[in-house]
């Protein structure tokens, strides 16, 4: 089952190098985002119908929400907090700090309000030394695993006792058993397999069914999984890097999108509709309210 690229409704031209980590905050109303390119946390104001930017002193990768109205920002060189009204991040961790080449990547908040990110190898794309991370609010951080070829998205289904992964270069999305209570991950398994014309797997979102969203780089689609890990439904993009998604605005029902230009062919440049924009798919179904880091249900 599929839906018409006409739906899809573009909302900022940003020619974003990659832009990534659509994230709804229901406090201010705002979808933000991210270009892994740059220090600027984006802002799209659906009431208003306009932009902004705010910049920070890092080069951000993606956001989460943090108490107090803070903000957790996974960078190229560690995690850091950004108080609210503050343009300078404060270190919270860096596990990989002194390994040549490796950087974190992108994360999300758990059930109990940890911030879980992965790293991996940005000179050696599929070496397999990427790893996933839990960090509590002091800055202690645990691994959850390690070993894997460019972990990317990750996603916890509505009751918080699966985890996923977009294993990017292993072309394969993982589930885990997830404990939220202690923060621990274990019983990995392969939930899909990425066919290679499909593009490999990017950003990933659970929605309030427990379907699974995944976002295809260079595979000019969305795909959404079952439970079960069986496709649901997959939606084609009018541009070839779908880079990650997350529903906002009032009720969760919006679908954002956020995509690239990084690694595009001059072919699928001129194919691609407004590469690297921000993009809507209207009443796409029924998200889930993203987690607030340092903050538990």
């Amino acid at each position: 089952m599929g839906t018409s690229m006409n739906r899809i409704e573009l909302v900022v031209d940003a020619g974003a190098v990659c832009g990534e980590s659509p994230i709804w905050d229901p406090v201010s109303g705002l979808l933000l985002w991210t270009d892994t390119a740059s220090p600027f946390v984006h802002a799209w104001d659906p009431a208003s119908r306009t932009a902004s930017s705010r910049k920070t002193d890092r080069t951000v990768r993606s956001v989460a929400r943090a108490r107090d109205g803070a903000l957790a920002l996974i960078c190229a060189d560690g995690v850091y907090t950004l108080e609210k009204g503050a343009s300078a991040a404060r270190l919270l961790c860096d596990p990989e700090r002194g390994r040549a080449g490796m950087m974190p990547d992108d994360g999300t908040v758990d059930p109990a309000g940890r911030l879980v990110f992965d790293t991996y190898h940005s000179e050696v794309l599929d070496a397999p030394e990427g790893s996933i991370y839990a960090a509590e609010p002091d800055g202690t951080v645990r691994t959850l695993d390690s070993g894997l070829r460019l972990p990317n998205g990750i996603a916890f289904s509505p009751d918080g006792r699966a985890m996923y992964v977009a294993e990017m270069f292993a072309g394969r999305i993982l589930r885990y058993d997830y404990d939220p209570i202690s923060g621990r991950a274990s019983g990995r398994s392969v939930f899909a397999e990425i066919p290679a014309d499909e593009g490999m797997p990017d950003g990933l979102i659970a929605d309030a069914e427990g379907f699974l969203w995944n976002a295809r780089w260079g595979g000019w689609r969305i795909v959404r999984y079952a439970p079960d890990g069986k496709v649901d439904r997959t939606y084609p993009m009018p541009f070839a890097t779908a880079t990650c998604m997350g529903f906002g605005g009032t009720g969760l029902t919006d679908l954002y999108i956020t995509s690239a230009t990084l690694g595009l062919s001059p072919e699928d440049r001129d194919r691609s509709r407004s590469p690297g924009g921000l993009f809507v798919l209207r009443n796409a179904g029924k998200g889930l309210e993203e987690g607030v880091f340092g903050t538990a249900p």
